[in-house]
């Protein structure tokens, strides 16, 4: 209910996708979580010929950001101790923004694609290495997804034999929504 307030009551602007993404993975390849090796790539989808696009949004850099950055962090936690990987990617189509962040971890489990967003919900090991986690990440990421006009969800991705390869959560972002 705070932050319903808080993004009620302050006043959004138009936030460039293209710089925030590029400085939250910046900060986010300096973080060491433990002694993971993780690779973090950032990748503008740019179709070829086209027109230079903007990757603007009216919104709340903060928030917003807040919703990348625990993407990130959540993917860190479950890549694989050596050669993980995550990918940050941004497209644009005549309507929206786009953010993916994708992983090379073990993925959701299918039973779970949907409830992972429920407030404390987590599928964590109990284990130490993952730290201290409320379950409440994923349940405020989407909720302020929804507070600009979009939506978070997730998804497994598959290789080429079919089976898991990680994990994809998708964030679009209407470009041109009322303020």
């Amino acid at each position: 209910s705070r932050l319903d307030a808080e993004l009620a009551r302050s006043d959004a602007k138009p936030v460039d996708l293209e710089v925030l993404l590029s400085s939250l993975v910046d900060i986010s390849r300096e973080i060491r979580s433990g002694k993971r090796a993780v690779t973090i790539d950032y990748v503008l989808d740019r179709k070829p010929g086209s027109p230079r696009q903007k990757y603007i949004v009216h919104g709340h850099d903060l928030r917003l950001g807040q919703i990348v950055t625990n993407l990130i962090e959540n993917a860190r936690s479950f890549v694989p101790d050596n050669e993980g990987r995550i990918v940050v990617r941004l497209s644009r189509t005549k309507a929206a923004c786009k953010i993916q962040i994708e992983d090379n971890g073990p993925g959701i489990q299918a039973e779970d694609i949907d409830r992972i967003f429920e407030r404390f919900y987590t599928d964590r090991p109990g284990s130490e290495s993952f730290g201290q986690n409320s379950g409440l990440g994923l349940s405020i990421s989407r909720q302020i997804a929804e507070a600009h006009g979009g939506t978070l969800r997730a998804e497994n991705v598959a290789g080429p034999d079919g089976n898991v390869t990680g994990a994809r959560f998708i964030l679009p972002l209407p470009v041109n929504p009322a303020p």
